[in-house]
């Protein structure tokens, strides 16, 4: 459903913007409203109708009783937010505040420095709120993106540790769980990817408050058909590098509107526990490495360090677009996967396990260290891993072969397609 609806929101934002353009209005503001009008249109049809939520225009309004600079529009939930009197704009507390979007007609140098900085602003208002907050959040979600990014589960306080590199990632990770997601949408500037690419340093190096760490920035930038991404686990993530480097940003010219609806659902999933649509197509997003990050310290003094990747055109347009398959595992390997499931997680010092790898002359730990650089598994203690997700899902095609995978949808759209090809 993604892909076909992304696709029906691009081909609609593509034509009514043309009917935008051709009017004589010259008016820079009524032209503004022409724009964001057309913008909220188009998120309409993507949220969901059960839900109580909705989109409105005005302020954030943190927990300090100051105010965000005006949003063009925000998605919000429950009944707190207060109308301005005489206008069509509201106050909405920044608990309740799921997604904030910029809009620009045209999005070039400038522009782009002052949505980044209106996104700063609510990014920290968010961080306010968390300070100020006692109750329990649940953070499964950002445990199973930290999991996905390193390898392993956090472990019991890291959150709350200030010394090492990996509670300061938890924190990101958990503050962009629960941060309004922020999307900046230009419909005319930066003509092509390489272009969007170099205004987006360009804007974090004259940001004039700097940029203290990747919480701040937006989630996505939309241009034209090209985009910037922001891989914060919720839900986009890659493993971490060899050389301890968090890939933060990425770009890519195609389906801007499917990474918005994902983006717009993953938070709705979390915040709702439910479940929305998945993807509905075996090919991947074609993301180009643009911005990763470390945690750095000296002394005291705690920060984070960027660093950029220049790609030029020919080397985006070679990035390729990778197809989504499932694991595929022995059926000794198969066999093993079935018995640590049974017992809660693949344990290498579980005798049932060692016993059965030894006969099937299968090295466990190896076969273990499979799982988690998929992703699968991660490691929870020394010698021991967890999956990530909470359901594994397994497929024999008739060939044979034995396949595992975290997500049904795909496994069913894969062997659909596997199949046929197998005869």
């Amino acid at each position: 459903m993604i892909t076909s609806l992304a696709e029906f929101l691009e081909q609609l934002q593509e034509k009514e913007a043309a009917i935008l353009a051709e009017q004589s209005v010259t008016h820079g503001p009524t032209i503004g409203d022409m724009y964001e009008g057309l913008t909220r249109e188009l998120l309409e049809r993507a949220i969901p109708e059960q839900l109580n939520v909705r989109l409105v225009d005005g302020f954030v309004l943190g927990v300090d009783g100051k105010h965000s600079h005006q949003t063009d529009a925000m998605l919000v939930m429950g009944e707190k937010g207060q109308r301005i009197p005489k206008t069509s704009q509201w106050i909405w507390p920044i608990e309740d505040v799921l997604a904030v979007f910029e809009v620009k007609k045209s999005l070039f140098g400038n522009q782009l420095v002052d949505s980044i900085e209106k996104m700063r602003v609510v990014s920290l208002q968010q961080k306010e709120l968390m300070a100020s907050e006692r109750k329990q959040v649940k953070l499964g979600p950002s445990k199973d993106a930290f999991a996905r990014l390193m390898g392993r589960f956090p472990s019991a306080g890291e959150l709350e540790d200030f010394q090492g590199a990996e509670g300061e990632i938890l924190r990101t990770i958990a503050h962009e769980q629960l941060a309004p997601v922020r999307i900046v949408f230009g419909y005319e500037g930066y003509a092509d990817e390489t272009g969007l690419r170099k205004g987006f340093l360009d804007a974090l190096r004259d940001a004039p408050e700097g940029v203290a760490g990747p919480a701040v920035l937006p989630n996505l930038i939309i241009c034209r058909r090209n985009a910037i991404l922001k891989m914060n686990g919720h839900p986009f993530i890659s493993p971490i590098g060899d050389d301890g480097r968090w890939n933060l940003f990425g770009s890519t010219r195609k389906a801007p509107f499917a990474l918005l609806l994902e983006l717009i659902w993953t938070r709705l999933g979390n915040e709702f526990n439910a479940q929305f649509p998945v993807d509905d197509s075996l090919t991947k997003e074609v993301i180009a490495p643009l911005l990763a990050g470390e945690v750095v310290t000296k002394g005291a003094i705690r920060g984070w360090m960027f660093h950029y990747s220049t790609l030029n055109k020919r080397q985006l347009a070679d990035t390729p677009a990778d197809r989504w398959e499932p694991i595929a595992v022995t059926l000794e390997e198969y066999v093993v996967f079935g018995m640590a499931m049974n017992i809660g997680g693949l344990d290498l010092n579980d005798q049932s396990l060692l016993n059965e790898a030894a006969q099937s002359e299968l090295d466990l730990k190896a076969f273990a260290d499979r799982l988690v650089s998929a992703r699968l598994f991660s490691w929870v203690a020394p010698g021991v891993a967890h999956p990530v997700s909470e359901t594994i899902h397994t497929s024999v095609t008739p060939d044979g072969q034995f396949w595992l995978s975290d997500n049904q949808k795909l496994l069913g759209l894969w062997t659909q397609e596997y199949r046929p090809k197998q005869n």
